[in-house]
């Protein structure tokens, strides 16, 4: 078999409009991950924090970041003129909070929120 995954078929779904994608597996997900992030294992810049301010700087290097929002407030990530909500846990830290990784965005990512903030990030370069 050869050493790749393909995209087989692309179609619209009835219900909510999204794209349905069925892959023939020839490679190992993890292999696939470790292309997409670039077999990056050095973390940058890492934290939990409890205010609205950014965590992350602008940083040509970067491979992936992941924030977690582990308090009871929403929280707003802004990359640029693009902002993503994550869903607020029922109680701190319980695991149910929104989260989010992105493997493009090389820009400042700030955090707001109109209750209290609390959430862990990271960034891999």
């Amino acid at each position: 078999m050869p050493d790749k995954t393909d995209i087989t078929t692309v179609k619209v779904q009835d219900l909510d409009g999204q794209f349905d994608l069925e892959l023939r597996r020839t490679k190992a997900l993890a292999d696939l991950h470790a292309l997409l992030v670039g077999g990056s294992t050095t973390i940058a810049n890492s934290g939990v924090a409890s205010a609205s301010l950014t965590p992350l700087a602008a940083n040509s290097a970067r491979k992936v970041f992941f924030i977690q929002n582990t308090g009871t407030a929403v929280i707003t990530v802004q990359m640029g003129n693009a902002r993503v909500d994550l869903k607020a846990c029922s109680s701190n830290n319980d695991g149910t909070g929104g989260f989010l990784e992105d493997i493009f965005w090389k820009g400042a990512v700030a955090i707001s929120s109109a209750g209290t903030p609390r959430y862990n990030f990271a960034e891999l370069v």
